[in-house]
């Protein structure tokens, strides 16, 4: 990994305790068929438990059990879409099963034993309980667009197109899963922000810039793990690519923009109240359930700085040469495909 501070300040200055962290719900994990007989399996080696710790710590106990199962969930699709499963129609076929729920996730005739479309059904239901057909509509093309992110991407991967600063900017929004991850939570919380203040411009500009803090922040910490994977989808690559930069100066422009996007986060957060973000009709509750909603995204980019120091410490994820981090998936992949794709075909 590059060394490279960013200039975001610090959630809380109590030292994190992982012994403290609620471990990943292991039964949880096996009813999906997400999880093997290995002690420290995709639960452990993703991490999703210690994200949600750094980030939202005050989360109530539902929001914080959905946010961790969902991000053990997407770390598996990460892995399974970007190191095992390499051909762009391999992922298509891969991911149907969930594509097609995502226009119906009330589809009663879904193959609930395929691990992904099961995993996806019991999220949604637990979300999505009680919640309006905006919210649903929102969070199913959330849903759409992290799993397009990664055909996009194979795409490119498979015609050898290298993507440049404006092809690769929102694909690499997309595939990050943040709007779905902060769709889930708000829902969790126990409200809903109007569909006029979602869609305000303001409020839009908000979660884009926490977005590209959190994925900027990610590629400067995954790239040598990508570059020994020989992948080209990385923020600091396209830098050294299009502009004929060096490393330096790639992680130097990303330290520039998380700088400056996390200034312009923090100067819109603060100016939410002289803005016409909300409905004349809403109270105090509603700016106090819109507060909340906008520190999640204002908490997820210090959260997965941290998150990423942590992981990279214990040495478990960003290594060089990690395959043996990815053995978990052989007992996933048989079960979620019509096909057995196994890892060893990665490694050809």
């Amino acid at each position: 990994m590059p060394y490279a501070e960013f200039a975001i300040p610090r959630l809380s200055n109590t030292p994190f305790d992982p012994k403290a962290v609620s471990a990943t719900d292991e039964a949880w994990l096996k009813r999906m068929g997400l999880q093997t007989s290995d002690p420290r399996g995709s639960g452990w080696l993703i991490g999703g438990s210690t994200y949600v710790s750094l980030t939202w710590s005050n989360l109530p106990e539902r929001a914080s059990r959905i946010g961790v199962d969902l991000l053990t969930s997407m770390g598996i699709f990460d892995d399974i879409c970007d190191q095992v499963i390499i051909g762009p129609q391999q992922i298509r076929d891969y991911l149907a099963p969930v594509f097609a729920l995502t226009w119906d996730p009330d589809d009663s005739t879904a193959d609930h034993e395929n691990p992904l479309a099961r995993t996806f059904v019991d999220l949604w239901s637990r979300a999505s309980s009680g919640r309006s057909d905006h919210w649903r509509r929102r969070a199913q093309g959330h849903w759409r667009e992290f799993l397009n992110g990664w055909i996009i991407q194979a795409d490119w991967r498979e015609s050898g197109t290298r993507p440049n600063l404006y092809t690769f900017w929102e694909a690499r929004r997309q595939v990050l899963g943040v709007r779905v991850m902060l769709d889930y939570l708000e829902a969790a919380c126990g409200y809903e922000i109007d569909p006029r203040v979602i869609n305000h411009l303001t409020i839009r500009r908000l979660c884009d810039l926490s977005v590209d803090v959190v994925f900027l922040v990610n590629d400067t910490f995954s790239y040598e793990r990508e570059k020994h994977f020989q992948e080209a989808n990385n923020f600091l690559m396209v830098l050294e690519r299009e502009r004929n930069w060096s490393l330096d100066q790639a992680v130097g422009e990303c330290q520039r923009l998380v700088r400056e996007a996390y200034r312009e986060f923090h100067r819109l957060r603060s100016s939410l109240r002289q803005i016409a973000v909300m409905p004349g009709y809403c109270g105090e509750k509603e700016w106090e359930q819109l507060e909340h909603y906008i520190g999640m995204w204002h908490d997820i980019m210090r959260g997965n700085y941290d998150w990423h120091l942590f992981m990279f410490e214990l040495r478990e994820r960003y290594c060089g040469n990690d395959f043996e981090g990815l053995n978990y998936l052989e007992q996933v992949l048989p079960l979620a495909s019509n096909r057995a794709i196994a890892v060893d075909s990665a490694r050809s």
